[in-house]
Parts: structure tokens; C-alpha cells; sequence
């Protein structure tokens, strides 16, 4: 059944403690389907009445997330800094009743994207955040596991401290090839979610054995194997990022290697005529 009735058992609260002290947050929210983790998470932390800034080429879940929360939405270009500033200088826009609540910033972000394999300007979004007073939710879905010294995603990696993350969504469905997602944060924060997270409440909860698992593999991440892993990650990444350049560079055809080269998501990209592609 689902989480808030009959559904948690030890292993999915062992589950969120480790998550927490994996990740160095006061606390953690699994939920049962990685897919409808961001689509969960924004609707209830976002309303109506609030700004989200958000990038052109953010993944799924998070657009889905978006249209159910029904707040207003600041698209700007992908990774550019200079638009994401001037869309949090925008100031807030008209309230639309009389009886709105105060109107929040937020900034949604992936730490990979997954559209284009582009790591995010971690440092230089968190700057802005402290900035302009805007509060910031981090997918690190690709980014758990597979970045930072001890593979605890782009905050280790770009050396953020944690607190300055209002919500970190993740899944368990890539380097923990496991079943689910999760949000850790502030306690307040996760435990809202546990009345307002439509996929805490209404969704059928994980097996307990896939909890367990995944317990197990969240552990192994910052120990010896874990780095072990990575480092094969990062041997295949090194290799198939050089195969794809040396096919853009050796070929007629209007292609681009858009991805970070850190990343292990690597796209091309057609450049030539729309008509053509």
C-alpha cells in the first residue's frame, strides 16, 4: 500500500536515513518510482503563486512536475548564467487573486541534464540564489553516484556545501540500479512532502527487498568499491567521448559534440539545416 497508510516498513526508513547520511542532509524522502519523483516533489513544494526559473532543457519529470504545480515559469536558455540572473532580477510578477500567499523564487535545475549531457554551473547558480533570495531544487539523478570524490554528486563535486541546496531530488534507478527516487533537504521540508508528495501518498510503495538493496549499494558508494565503479565509469566515458570526437571530426556531416566532458551522458547534435536533418 502506499507510504503514508501501511506501506513503509524498516528497510524503506533505513533507506531514507542512509540517503541522508550518505548525502549530509537532515533528512530524505524515498518514493516508489524515479520517474515521478520531480513531478511529486515540485507540486508540493511549489504553489500556484510562485516564480520557477528553469532551464529550456530540463528532462520530463521535471516539465511534468511544472505543469502540475501551475506556477508561473521563467524559461531560460540552457546553461547560460547571464539569462538565468535576469530572469531572478525580473522581480515578481502580478499576484493573480487578491488573497495571494507571499510569491517565492525558485530555480529547478539538473545537475547532468539528460537532454544534453551538460554539467550545470553549480557554484555560479548558488551565487545567484544567495543573491536574489531564491530557493534552489538540484536533480542529481545522473549525478548521484557517478560525480564528486566520494560520488555523492555535483555539490561534492563543485565543493557545495549542502545547506546552501534547498532540495535535492535523485533517483535509484541509475548508479543504484534500483527501484525509485528520493528528496533529501531540510527535515520541514520532507516531512511537508509526506502529506503533499502525491507519489509518497497515493503511489504503492517499493518492496521492502528492493529498499534493502538499494541500502546495501547507497554504502558502497564513498568505500573502495564504489570508487572502483567510478573509475571504470570514467575509463568508458574517456573512451567513448574520444570515439565521438574523432567521428565529428572526421566527418562531413553537421554534427556537434555538445556534452560536458565530464560527464558520462554524451549527445551529438545536428548543426546543419532543419530540412536537412
Amino acid at each position: 500500500g502506499p507510504r503514508g497508510f501501511y506501506g513503509s516498513t524498516r528497510p524503506h526508513l533505513a533507506l531514507e536515513d542512509d540517503l541522508a547520511k550518505c548525502l549530509g542532509t537532515e533528512s530524505a524522502i524515498a518514493y516508489s518510482a524515479g520517474v515521478a519523483t520531480a513531478s511529486s516533489v515540485l507540486p508540493a513544494l511549489v504553489t500556484p503563486d510562485d516564480v520557477v526559473v528553469v532551464d529550456s532543457e530540463v528532462n520530463l519529470g521535471i516539465r511534468t512536475g511544472l505543469r502540475l504545480c501551475k506556477a508561473r515559469t521563467r524559461w531560460v536558455q540552457h546553461g547560460d548564467m547571464g539569462a538565468l540572473e535576469a530572469a531572478l532580477t525580473k522581480g515578481p510578477d502580478p499576484p493573480k487573486k487578491a488573497d495571494a500567499r507571499p510569491q517565492r523564487l525558485f530555480v529547478v535545475v539538473e545537475a547532468i541534464c539528460q537532454r544534453t549531457g551538460c554539467v550545470a554551473d553549480l557554484a555560479t547558480i548558488v551565487a545567484l540564489r544567495e543573491k536574489y533570495g531564491a530557493l534552489v531544487i538540484l536533480d542529481e539523478s545522473l549525478s548521484f553516484g557517478t560525480l564528486g570524490a566520494t560520488r555523492r554528486g555535483l555539490t561534492e563535486a563543485a565543493g557545495i556545501d549542502v545547506s546552501r541546496i534547498d532540495a535535492i531530488i535523485g533517483s535509484l534507478e541509475h548508479a543504484i540500479a534500483g527501484v525509485g527516487g528520493f528528496c533529501a533537504g531540510r527535515k520541514g521540508l520532507i516531512d511537508h512532502q509526506r502529506l503533499a508528495g502525491a507519489g509518497y501518498c497515493f503511489s504503492a510503495s517499493a518492496p521492502p527487498a528492493s529498499c534493502s538493496a538499494a541500502s546495501a549499494l547507497v554504502a558502497e558508494i564513498p568505500k573502495e568499491e564504489g570508487a572502483r565503479r567510478a573509475a571504470q565509469l570514467r575509463e568508458n566515458m574517456k573512451a567513448l567521448r574520444e570515439a565521438l570526437s574523432s567521428i565529428v571530426s572526421g566527418s562531413s556531416v553537421p554534427l556537434e559534440l555538445i556534452s560536458s566532458p565530464e560527464s558520462f551522458v554524451q549527445h551529438l547534435r545536428w548543426t546543419g539545416d532543419a530540412e536537412e536533418g
